[in-house]
């Protein structure tokens, strides 16, 4: 059995028994407060951690970035030192 919903115009296709899938919420007895607080906690939990991910990332590239031209810049310091000295008599 498929079921379709209506949203918006659209339509939304739910492939499934839609009936046993009641029946199991009724078998558990699951509360109503549950079922609407649960899957909101785990949404934003799971936004938060992709979020601190991401900012992670977007840290280390930016250490990684500032060594780099940290590391160029020391290099190109040397390197004029080191002409100098060996140029001079």
């Amino acid at each position: 059995m498929i079921a379709l919903l209506a949203l918006d115009g659209h339509q939304l296709i739910l492939l499934g028994k839609l009936p046993k899938l009641m029946q199991i919420f009724k078998a558990r007895r699951l509360p109503l407060r549950t079922a609407l607080i649960v899957p909101f906690v785990v949404q934003v939990a799971g936004v938060a951690g992709l979020v601190s991910y991401l900012s992670f990332l977007s840290g280390q590239r930016a250490v990684n970035d500032l060594a780099t031209q940290l590391r160029s810049e020391v290099s190109a310091r040397i390197d004029g030192e080191m002409r100098k000295y060996l140029n001079s008599p």
